[in-house]
């Protein structure tokens, strides 16, 4: 059995029959829709490794066409660095689930196959892909690979890229990170960050057939929230060179011909009432630093700059929130949305509010009031909320973002002059 430290081939089950051999084209570009996609995003995601009862993540990936597909999967860190890749062989009209718990915490990845499930009664005959006969299947990972995915993921050394780190150290035992599944036209060994992933002949496919959810439950808790998996297409020739997409930034150009997501959304908060468990804000960044691995003592480099961010009550009364960007050895409470995977209790430690009922703004584009610091051109994001009744029941929305990326223009929240 050969095994890459990076990508692990792996074929998925499971078929399901419609009645279309082909996926009609339902998308808006640079709109945020629920439609099939080439790049699927699950935002954050959290795994307590220690506690085999906590809070895992899991997350389905389907097919919506007759044809098989095949999927790459890739882990990131909270701060934007590439841990693992896998592959997904989906029949027609697929879904694939994996647990994150045991991939980060066993090592399992799911072990299925073309060769183990035959095409379902409306699917097409199973393909065959491009150098997928050394990843597909593949064993689950051997012991330095888990540890290196742990390790990377709860901000600890990894054992492959030379005891360099990933993610941000806070000592909980919780893997955080986020996900992203984009089609792929053959296998390889490579990450996004690695030479071949995009460009004519790379990794990257652009057929708009996935869509699926995320799950996060903490069963000590009682907790469980849902969300479907942020869509993002592929819309060939749409983009010119100093445009931005999902992947412009490790692509190094827009090859990869994915619309972007907006810099710029609002989304309530509830911190008591019904809700008094409060809420918490997910929200996902594309970075502006290359996604390598670092010194460990050095993750305050990896930090985004702060956005404009501002809270609003039911009676339109508004706060604008500045926070002082602070580091320090112990990096335990950090300012909200640095990090290109966040999760921020409102109201909490490092997003205190004024109010208790209301809604935000939050322009993670860094504009920033310091002089100097400009509007950061190829800046993105997702914005969700999780609100909680302590022990009785959750609800989660995406937030609303303000235009689309692909304008390139962002809304800066100003008061009206007074003649």
């Amino acid at each position: 059995m050969r095994w890459n430290p990076l990508v692990i081939g792996i074929l998925a089950s499971l078929g399901l029959g419609l009645l279309f051999s082909t996926v009609p084209v339902l998308a808006v570009p640079c709109a945020i829709d629920d439609v099939p996609a080439a790049t699927l995003l699950l935002p954050y995601f959290e795994i307590d490794l220690e506690n085999p009862g906590g809070q895992t993540t899991l997350f389905s990936v389907a097919n919506a066409a007759a044809e098989s597909h095949l999927a790459i999967v890739t882990l990131w860190t909270d701060l934007g660095v590439p841990s693992l890749s896998f592959h997904l062989y989906l029949t027609g009209y697929d879904v694939v689930t994996v647990n994150l718990r045991d991939v980060l915490a066993e090592g399992i990845i799911p072990q299925t196959g073309s060769d183990l499930v035959p095409a379902g009664d409306y699917s097409l005959a199973n393909e065959t892909f491009p150098g997928c006969a050394d990843f597909l299947p593949l064993g689950n990972l051997p012991q330095i690979f888990r540890d290196h995915v742990r390790n990377f993921h709860t901000g600890d050394p990894s054992p492959i890229f030379g005891n360099q780190c990933g993610g941000l150290r806070r000592g909980d035992g919780i893997a955080r990170g986020y996900v992203t599944i984009d089609v792929a036209r053959r296998c390889a060994a490579l990450l996004p960050n690695q030479e071949g992933f995009f460009g004519a002949d790379g990794v990257l496919g652009f057929d708009n057939v996935l869509w699926g959810e995320y799950f996060q439950i903490d069963p000590s808790e009682d907790f469980a929230h849902g969300e479907t998996l942020v869509r993002i297409e592929a819309v060939p020739d749409r983009f010119a060179a100093d445009d931005l997409t999902f992947y412009r930034r490790i692509a190094g150009d827009t090859s990869d011909a994915r619309e972007p997501l907006p810099a710029v959304w609002m989304t309530r908060f509830m911190v008591g009432g019904a809700f008094n468990g409060g809420t918490k804000v997910i929200a996902w960044r594309g970075g502006d630093r290359e996604p390598e691995p670092f010194d460990c003592g050095n993750f305050g480099a990896r930090m985004l700059e702060e956005g404009q961010m501002a809270e609003f009550d039911e009676d339109e009364t508004g706060y604008e929130m500045d926070f002082q960007y602070f580091c320090a050895p112990i990096f335990a409470d950090p300012d909200p949305f640095l990090m290109a995977a966040n999760s921020v209790e409102a109201g909490g430690p490092s997003m205190p509010l004024v109010f208790d009922f209301g809604w935000l703004y939050l322009n993670l584009a860094a504009p920033g009031r310091a002089p100097g610091v400009e509007i950061d051109p190829f800046a993105q994001a997702w914005v969700g909320t999780i609100s909680e009744a302590s022990g009785r029941f959750s609800v989660g929305y995406r937030g609303t973002p303000l235009g689309d990326a692909c304008s390139r223009e962002v809304p800066i929240l100003r008061r009206p002059e007074v003649p």
